[in-house]
């Protein structure tokens, strides 16, 4: 499983070996929570060097019409991306969904 909705959860929650076929690194599940309470408690899930876990920066930049950039969680490497360089559908595996939830 690559990811689905929700799988952030047993991240969350302390539950990362509950993911089926997926191991997350602890330091990847650290920074996901503090970045969750960081949200909560600012409203800026955004991170300095001296509370991030694995001890980098982690910039969370509003989303933009022009820029378009979307935050990426891979477990190696969590950073802002150019939503056009994201690959978020695979259109092969889920296109024929489409004829179900299409509006």
């Amino acid at each position: 499983m690559k990811s689905g909705h929700a799988v952030e959860l047993s991240v969350v929650f302390a539950h990362s070996d509950q993911v089926p076929g997926r191991r997350f690194d602890e330091t990847f599940c650290k920074t996901l929570r503090k970045m969750w309470v960081q949200f909560a408690k600012t409203g800026n899930p955004s991170l300095t060097a001296d509370i991030s876990p694995d001890g980098k920066a982690k910039e969370w930049p509003l989303y933009d019409l022009e820029n378009k950039q979307v935050m990426v969680f891979d477990e190696f490497n969590i950073h802002p991306a150019k939503e056009a360089d994201v690959k978020i559908v695979d259109w092969k595996t889920s296109y024929f969904l489409t004829k179900y939830y299409s509006i």
